[in-house]
C-alpha cells in the first residue's frame, strides 16, 4: 500500500498481487482476515480486479458475521455494497444498505454511509443523494476523515454526469483536475466521471491531461475492468470525427447530440472548429467534402 501511494501503481502491482493472493489463500487467520480484509479489499479495487474484490468482500462479510462481534458486519457489508454496484446489481446493493441500517440501530451506532451514498448516485435519486451528501461532509468534518469527501464528490460527479448536467460534474470533483497523482479509493474513479464532464463540456483539453492520469492507474494493472475504463475513457475525446460523419448521414445538431449523448451546444462547438480546420463555413461543405475533421 505504500509502495502504491509513493511509488504509484505500476513499482507496486507485484507486491500487491502477491498480497492479494495470500488474503485470497485458505491459511489467513480468521483474526488476521477481520483486522486487513477492509483494506485488502480497497487494494483489490485499486487493482481493478473485481473478481478477488468480491472474493475478498464475502470473505469479510462471513468473517463479521462469524465473529460474534457485531460492530464489524456494518463496515464489510459497506464493502459488499460497493462490489454488488459495480457489479451492476443494485438490488443486492440496496438490501445490503437496509441491512446496515438495521445493524447499526441495532448496535446504537452511526451506519457508514458510504454504501447508501454509491447506491443512490447509481439510482439516479438526487434529492436522496444530497441529504446523504450534507451528512458524510458532516461526518468526514466530526471524525477528520478526508476518504469520506473524496467518495461524496465521486457520486455527485457520477449523478450530475447521468443528468447531463456536466458542469457540475466538474465542479464536484476539481482535484480530479490538478496535476497530481490519484489516491487510492474513489480518486482514480473521479478522474473518470471528470473526463467524461469536460469532454461534454467543451473542455478537451481538460479531459486529455485527466486521461494522462487515469492511464497511470488502470493500465500497470492490466485487467479487463481497468483497460476497459481507459479505452472508454480514451474514446470519448475523438469526438469530431463521429460529428462529421453523423453530419454527412444528414442528421441535425439535436440528433446528433442524442447520439452521442452530449448537447446540441457541444455539436456546434465542435462543427466550428472543424470547420476552422479545413477552410470551409456550412454543412453543405463539409458534407462535400472527404476530410474527417481530425488532424
Amino acid at each position: 500500500m505504500t509502495l502504491r501511494i509513493t511509488e504509484g501503481l505500476a513499482a507496486s502491482v507485484p507486491a500487491l498481487e502477491e498480497a492479494m493472493r495470500v488474503f485470497r489463500g485458505p491459511d489467513l487467520p480468521d483474526e488476521d482476515g477481520l483486522r486487513w480484509l477492509w483494506p485488502a479489499g480497497v487494494m483489490a479495487a485499486a487493482l481493478w480486479d473485481h473478481e478477488t474484490w468480491d472474493v475478498l468482500a464475502a470473505r469479510h462479510v462471513r468473517l463479521a458475521r462469524e465473529s460474534g462481534q457485531a460492530t464489524a458486519v456494518p463496515l464489510a457489508l459497506t464493502q459488499r455494497v460497493a462490489v454488488d454496484v459495480f457489479a451492476g446489481e443494485p438490488a443486492d446493493a440496496e438490501a445490503l444498505v437496509e441491512e446496515i441500517t438495521t445493524v447499526s440501530e441495532a448496535i446504537g451506532s452511526p451506519p457508514p454511509l458510504y454504501g447508501a451514498l454509491l447506491v443512490t448516485a447509481w439510482r439516479g435519486r438526487e434529492a436522496e443523494g444530497a441529504a446523504l451528501r450534507r451528512a458524510v461532509a458532516a461526518e468526514a468534518a466530526s471524525r477528520g476523515e478526508g476518504k469520506v469527501l473524496t467518495v461524496g464528490a465521486w457520486a455527485m460527479a457520477l449523478l450530475a454526469n447521468s443528468l447531463g448536467r456536466y458542469e457540475e460534474a466538474l465542479a464536484a470533483v476539481p482535484a480530479a483536475g490538478e496535476d497530481r497523482p490519484a489516491d487510492v479509493g474513489a480518486a482514480p474513479w473521479a478522474l473518470v466521471e471528470y473526463i467524461e464532464a469536460a469532454v461534454r463540456s467543451c473542455a478537451p483539453g481538460r479531459a486529455a491531461a485527466v486521461l494522462r492520469r487515469l492511464t497511470e492507474v488502470t493500465v500497470p494493472a492490466g485487467t479487463g475492468w481497468a483497460l476497459g475504463v481507459h479505452a472508454r475513457s480514451q474514446a470519448l475525446t475523438p469526438q469530431e470525427a463521429q460529428i462529421v460523419r453523423l453530419v454527412r448521414e444528414g442528421l441535425t445538431n439535436p440528433e446528433i447530440g442524442a447520439r452521442l449523448f452530449i448537447s446540441p451546444r457541444t455539436v456546434e462547438w465542435h462543427l466550428r472548429k472543424t470547420f476552422g480546420k479545413l477552410g470551409i463555413t456550412s454543412r453543405k461543405q463539409l458534407q462535400r467534402s472527404g476530410a474527417t475533421g481530425e488532424r
